[in-house]
């Protein structure tokens, strides 16, 4: 949970990182459009001030042919009356620079500007009616001429005065949203990184918490560990200890029950007999159970792997058999051994294989019922396994039952009123479980409810050398 929570804190934070990012890009794009909106603009003041200059040029040439003096330009050669000439060349010129005030440029960039249309068009009306008055008045005084162009040309000068006005009022309105706009972004951006550093320091604050209660936590679960690891060193020494103590007291009753047992058959008193016998039932019973639990401390307390080694199966079956037999006498008990009559070996350890064995056979016996049929047998698997399978036609399980009698110290108490009368504690399948895992195997089970109960040791087939 707690990397989880870190995980999506470091998320967001990259997130909101790459959206701050972003969003200045975007800032920083929106300024770079504002410069380049300014370039048409930049065209429209070249315009105006190149109709400037040559408007006032003209009317520094006309004035000074109206008072006589001679004018001097490079296209002078051209013309036949060079003062003449010089005249139609700078209307040419200012009609020229007026036309280029209604570039498509220019009026795309001010469509949205009324007053700047409204001058424009009128420079051009009164351009064109100067133009038209010239050429109907066909002057062949010169100096006339030039004062008409003079006299003509003079009202010009408010409209072009105007447009220089409308163009300073225009760039210095664009000049003053482009300022906004930019310390709108530049605002923008110090708030997203004020945000974006107040973020991380908490990501880290954060961070540094979980990571503190994580150590701690740690810290925790190995002062725990270490108590549960010296309880279990405890719980599995006082085991041992009082297992042994347990047995020395009962060998001493078996030992002494024999003995009276063996007095009472010679005086033949039949009665104290069947109460020694009783004694030594019990006694034997309790040896088995301290055995038991003996045993599985012992297994528990280790995760070595048994040395493995060529074992012959049908001998150690065979002999677990008639000893589970032997205990259980009215069971149907069998080994359906292979139809050649040959042995058959595996890889394994002959003790622990036959203890799993007799463990699966003496559970068979107790809980399957005296009605039940019970089956060994040894299964072939691929060419390198083997498997020793154990069946009953018993009652049988559901998985969740399965489950909780595989724990050590639980028994099967589906049996009803017959449960407390089987013996044991609820070792049996537990031993067999460590010891399928120290012969580094597998122990499977099959159940249903009412379809018996069967368990398979597998196990690596070997090259079937007797090891005698």
């Amino acid at each position: 949970m707690k990397q989880y929570l870190s995980w999506n804190i470091f998320s967001a934070t990259g997130g909101l990182f790459c959206l701050m990012a972003v969003l200045a890009f975007v800032g920083q794009i929106l300024t770079l459009n504002q410069q380049k909106n300014l370039e048409p603009l930049q065209e429209y003041v070249w315009a105006i001030e190149e109709l400037r200059v040559g408007y006032y040029q003209t009317l520094y040439v006309t004035g000074r042919v109206s008072e006589g003096h001679d004018v001097q330009f490079p296209q002078a050669a051209l013309f036949d009356d060079p003062t003449r000439g010089l005249l139609h060349l700078r209307m040419d010129v200012l009609a020229s620079r007026v036309a280029r005030l209604s570039d498509d440029v220019i009026l795309a960039q001010l469509a949205d500007y009324p007053p700047y249309l409204a001058i424009v068009g009128r420079v051009e009306e009164q351009f064109a009616q100067i133009a038209r008055e010239l050429q109907d008045a066909d002057l062949s005084d010169t100096q006339a001429h030039a004062r008409l162009m003079q006299e003509k040309l003079r009202p010009l000068e408010p409209s072009l005065d105007q447009l220089s006005v409308d163009l300073v009022r225009r760039m210095n309105l664009i000049d003053a949203g482009r300022r906004q706009s930019l310390e709108q972004t530049i605002s923008f951006n110090q708030v997203a990184l004020t945000v974006l550093f107040a973020f991380l320091v908490l990501t880290l604050y954060i961070s540094t918490r979980l990571s503190s209660r994580e150590r701690q936590r740690s810290t925790q679960l190995e002062r725990l560990n270490e108590e549960l690891a010296t309880a279990n060193r405890s719980k599995e020494r006082f085991v041992a200890h009082m297992s042994h103590e347990f047995r020395t007291p009962l060998n001493a009753i078996i030992g002494f029950s024999e003995l009276m047992q063996e007095k009472n058959s010679r005086n033949k008193d039949a009665g104290e007999n069947d109460f020694t016998e009783e004694v030594l039932k019990s006694a034997y019973h309790l040896l088995d159970l301290v055995n038991e639990v003996l045993n599985f401390s012992q297994l528990s307390g280790t995760d070595q792997i048994l040395d493995l080694e060529s074992v012959e199966l049908t001998g150690i079956i065979r002999n677990s058999t008639r000893l589970v037999q032997a205990a259980y006498p009215n069971r149907n008990l069998a080994f359906d051994e292979p139809e050649d009559g040959g042995h058959v070996y595996a890889m394994g350890h002959d003790r622990a294989i036959r203890q799993i064995v007799q463990n699966l056979l003496t559970n068979a016996a107790k809980y399957a019922g005296e009605e039940a049929r019970i089956r060994v047998r040894i299964v072939s698997g691929t060419a390198d396994t083997v498997a020793i399978r154990i069946s009953d036609n018993g009652n049988g399980m559901d998985a969740a039952t399965l489950e909780r009698v595989l724990r050590p110290f639980e028994r099967n108490t589906s049996q009803g009123k017959n449960f407390e009368q089987i013996e044991g504690v609820g070792l049996g399948l537990a031993i067999c479980r460590l010891l399928a895992k120290q012969l580094d195997t597998r122990l499977e089970f099959e159940t249903a409810p009412g379809c018996g109960f069967a368990a398979e040791l597998w196990l690596r087939r070997a090259d079937g050398t007797d090891p005698a």
